[in-house]
């Protein structure tokens, strides 16, 4: 085990964005459980457009997630899409600590 997994002590759920349908709606695959550390802070970032957008969360995983999956924080209703959250902006460096890489997602 990395030295660092520990840190990822909080577990989110996420659902892949997996196509679009015929009228433009997007698919998603199923649930998953995804071990995770949330900092909950404002901060600035660039979305995909290159609009300037502020986050209010920053998520570190060991697994990239994608600017169109769905991801429900910890605590959120899976089961309830509406509370899922959009993803501004993911890092596009993983740090590598250890043997472990490290994603940050901006919510």
């Amino acid at each position: 085990m990395a030295r660092f997994s520990h840190l990822l002590n909080e577990t989110l759920t996420l659902r892949r964005f997996v196509s679009r349908d015929t009228y433009g709606d997007s698919i998603y695959g199923a649930a998953v459980a995804l071990r995770c550390a949330v900092k909950n802070s404002f901060k600035l970032v660039r979305d995909a457009d290159g609009s300037e957008r502020v986050s209010t969360h920053e998520i570190v995983t060991d697994v990239r997630i994608g600017l169109e999956d769905r991801v429900w924080l910890p605590g959120d209703d899976a089961a309830n899409e509406s509370s899922s959250r959009n993803v501004m902006a993911v890092a596009d460096d993983a740090a590598r600590t250890d043997g472990m890489r490290l994603y940050s997602t901006f919510l």
